[in-house]
């Protein structure tokens, strides 16, 4: 089976958690034996690049073999697709929520109407009277959703091709190397106890709102990433929260500061269900998560739930998750098992189910 994992040319070099997924899963499937590669398409020209941004050919050159063409994340496919069509399967890992509290943790942090959210406005009215006005989905026979909240969420807001299935194919971590269990903590992280806050500093991931619900925690905080809000959380934190800015995916403080943690928060609008997040909870950290974007799925009854919008829910969930203590380590078993191994085994049974 040859299976191209397509995604924008302007998401080139993207770290964020669905072109990880990208890679991840084009590497996995690999792993597992199919013919996959990594594709980049620039919509309007239908030129088509490599895994080194190297121009391939266009789109009908390039795809004519393929049985398969899955893109993460999801591209207006059928608006790109010259006559004739290429004949293969077409799916879409969806990472996809909307809701009208996403919305409103967007523009708290963002701090003006824009465009998007008046679209976003309308939509979520159309949707009241079943008037579903998203069609990026529009075109794909095949779509493999993160979790069934997901599911339910693309079908309320966005319309599908007629016989168009959808899956729910689990997001996964890397497995945690064998010297993980001997690191000893970084110089870096605080010698207590700490909660950890993990993602790039952006609205819809809400750092400002936990700073300002945490001024008078008893224990430190520490953040990893970097992004556009990183400047104006580090100005209004207290001393007891630390930045440690951009930390290498796999490095030794990136597996000591997750290790080392009391409690991961990831305080944003969704989670779907947020792969830093899975990976602390795997060396023990115990979760304080948004419940919306299918996280208790994941997570059950080994995280807190917050509201996002309230600076008291994330308080309460924080301090109910640092009185829970670590993850058991039968719990961090489970985390441990969601590899990309499994997640690619998943999405080919899938497309051969189709």
């Amino acid at each position: 089976m040859k299976i191209a994992i397509l995604s924008l040319r302007t998401r080139f070099g993207d770290v964020t958690g669905d072109c990880v997924q990208a890679e991840k899963t084009t590497d996995a499937l690999r792993e597992i034996g199919q013919d996959a590669d990594r594709f980049y398409l620039d919509v309007p020209s239908g030129r088509v690049y490599g895994k080194a941004n190297e121009f391939l050919g266009d789109w009908q050159e390039v795809m004519k073999d393929m049985d398969v063409i899955h893109t993460i994340p999801p591209i207006p496919i059928a608006n790109i697709i010259r006559q004739p069509k290429v004949k293969a399967v077409l799916a879409t890992s969806t990472v996809f929520w909307s809701s009208p509290n996403y919305w409103k943790v967007v523009l708290r942090n963002y701090g003006r109407i824009d465009l998007n959210l008046i679209k976003a406005l309308i939509r979520e009215i159309a949707a009241k009277f079943g008037v579903r006005l998203l069609n990026a989905k529009n075109g794909y026979d095949l779509l493999l959703a993160n979790s069934e909240d997901e599911i339910r969420c693309v079908r309320k807001y966005c319309r599908l091709k007629s016989g168009a299935k959808l899956f729910a194919v689990p997001n996964a971590i890397d497995p945690i190397p064998e010297w993980v269990e001997d690191l000893a903590r970084c110089d870096e992280l605080p010698k207590e106890d700490y909660v950890l806050v993990p993602g790039i500093f952006a609205p819809r991931k809400n750092q400002k709102t936990l700073i300002k619900a945490l001024k008078d925690f008893d224990h430190p905080v520490v953040f990893i990433g970097k992004g556009p809000l990183l400047e104006k959380c580090r100005q209004i934190a207290p001393t007891t929260m630390r930045f440690l800015g951009h930390v290498e995916h796999q490095s030794k403080l990136f597996y000591s500061a997750l290790k080392y943690a009391r409690v991961v928060c990831l305080p944003s609008n969704c989670e779907t269900p947020g792969i830093a997040g899975l990976e602390a909870a795997a060396l023990g950290a115990r979760p304080v998560v948004p419940y919306e974007g299918g996280t208790a799925q994941y997570y059950g009854w080994d995280a807190e739930y917050i509201e996002p919008l309230s600076q008291l829910s994330i308080y309460d969930g924080v301090v109910k998750a640092w009185n829970r203590g670590r993850l058991q380590r039968i719990s961090q078993t489970v985390y441990r098992e969601l590899t990309w191994q499994k997640c690619a085994e998943y999405t080919v049974n899938t497309y051969m189910n189709f």
